[in-house]
């Protein structure tokens, strides 16, 4: 059997083939590389119809080796990903060179961008633009390569999965190429049933496809409306915790709370990871949701705050409120604050301006003058008298600054002991 054909192999073909077709002038992506004795099909235009399998003129052989569809009529031509099995029954057409045409039930696998299609749809995707490029296998951004084939807009597909920014897809009115050396017609009832099951085997693993992908999409639909009901919950409790504790209405929001844990899988509480033990060893088992985990802790939140405002209203029930006015008790004056200096008066003559002493507790807290002579302050020795008067700037006594008094007005308190 030829080579397979890598990419890298095919471009001297593709570039001739482009320069006598086209003049050189026709982009990569509008160029379909024909096979070495085939002529160049037109690139674009209506998709040929195709064959139907229980149409009693075609011709039915039988692969006598494994092999890999090509996309063209030659050794050199790029393979698709359907790879066939010896003694697979395969629908032959008319022979170009070593080559014959042949037809899989479906049609072969490629690969169209979804920017040029819409999502798909009970298994089927349509192209949305015309000129829209069929590939053999899905084509780097940053590489130029030429499409087996240009659709038109409207071609209908078959999904049969996604890669990247590409759909996998299987194209019913494509054909491709096998060596003729590599078939063996065959025909009658055997090679019938042959066929007939590689129609139900192609058309099964398409509707497997097909079923996981709407059970796929309808799963994150779900997913994606339990995380809104999930914020809507998170911004509902912050507007209640806002309200004053005797208005705010948590029972519905603890109600949805559970409600959601419980699609989830989770029960109430936070989530935590469990182990499976065999044979003496810990087994981690597989993490939570991180949304069923959000959720068991927004529950949580909701449930102490519903705590709190139930705990505020017992105590506002329990507690009888005092509605008397309090009744503030005027505080006695102190009838000595007037009095700038409180004491003993000492006389000891010939100290100077000393010689008046206050003292109180055996140490002197000020000493007293009156140039007025309103006093003779030598007879109040002895007394424990209370001053009012000018303090003027202190006397230092054994490093301690002791305050002077110029006395102008004097109360006995105690009289001489």
């Amino acid at each position: 059997m030829g080579s397979n054909g890598p990419r890298g192999v095919c471009r001297p073909v593709l570039a001739a083939l482009l320069g006598c077709t086209f003049g050189g002038a026709v982009l990569a992506q509008e160029a379909q590389p024909p096979g070495k004795s085939e002529p160049p099909a037109p690139a674009s235009g209506p998709a040929p119809a195709a064959p139907s399998a229980a149409a009693a003129t075609h011709q039915l052989a039988e692969l006598t080796v494994a092999a890999a569809v090509r996309c063209f009529a030659s050794d050199l031509s790029p393979c698709y990903e359907d790879k066939l099995p010896a003694g697979t029954v395969v629908e032959i057409g008319e022979e170009v060179g070593a080559f014959r045409r042949v037809r899989l039930p479906l049609g072969v696998v490629g690969y169209v961008s979804k920017k040029f299609t819409g999502e798909p749809e009970d298994g089927m995707l349509v192209t949305l633009h015309d000129r829209v490029s069929f590939r053999y296998v899905p084509t780097p951004p940053n590489r130029a390569m030429a499409p087996v084939k240009l659709l038109d807009k409207g071609t209908k597909l078959r999904f049969l999965g996604e890669t990247g920014t590409w759909w996998r897809v299987l194209y019913p009115a494509e054909s491709a190429f096998l060596p003729i050396k590599e078939l063996k017609p065959t025909s009658g009832e055997k090679a019938e049933a042959a066929w007939q099951q590689f129609v139900k085997s192609q058309e099964a693993g398409w509707q497997a496809m097909a079923k996981a992908r709407a059970a796929s999409v309808a799963e994150q639909k779900v997913a994606a409306e339990r995380v809104r009901r999930f914020g809507s919950l998170r911004d509902r409790l912050a507007a209640e915790v806002g309200k004053p504790m005797d208005q705010q209405k948590l029972d519905p929001l603890l109600t949805e709370a559970d409600q959601l844990i419980g699609e989830l899988g989770g029960t109430k509480g936070e989530a935590k990871p469990a182990e499976a033990s065999s044979g003496g060893k810990s087994a981690p088992v597989a993490k939570p949701d991180p949304l069923l985990v959000d959720a068991q802790r927004l529950r949580e939140a909701i449930h102490r705050q519903q705590l709190l405002v139930q705990a505020k209203a017992l105590v506002v029930k329990d507690v009888p409120v005092d509605t008397k006015v309090p009744t503030v008790k005027a505080e006695p004056k102190d009838g000595l604050g007037h009095l700038e200096a409180i004491g003993w008066l000492r006389y000891r003559p010939r100290s100077g301006a000393q010689a008046y002493q206050l003292m109180k507790g055996g140490e002197v807290v000020a000493y007293l003058s009156c140039r007025s002579m309103c006093y003779d302050l030598a007879k109040f020795d002895g007394f424990e008298i209370g001053v009012t008067g000018t303090r003027e700037r202190g006397i230092t006594e054994s490093s301690q600054a002791i305050s002077a008094v110029e006395v102008r007005r004097i109360e006995v308190l105690t009289p001489r002991r």
